[in-house]
């Protein structure tokens, strides 16, 4: 697995610190696309139920910089 990549900063000094080094943090991550976040959980389901949830039940929520999303079919609620 190889990869390559330029990062190119042209923001002023963003901090205001003067020393004019490159403003912004920059990673990279890869995912593992079999271990799907979102699952059916009885973690905060309503009245002891299941409901949708996005974690890893081993840590007890999740890590930083995910960006997950669950897209559904519209769903009617009544009035």
């Amino acid at each position: 697995l190889s990869f390559n990549f330029a990062v190119f900063c042209d923001f002023p000094d963003f901090d205001g610190d003067g020393n004019n080094n490159l403003e912004d943090y920059y990673s990279v991550k890869i995912a593992d696309l079999t271990a799907i976040p979102w699952h059916r959980s009885t973690t905060n389901a309503y009245e002891g139920g299941t409901s949708w949830w996005c974690g890893d039940e081993g840590i007890g929520g999740y890590s930083d910089d995910w960006l997950q999303f669950l897209d559904t079919d519209p769903i009617q609620l009544p009035a």
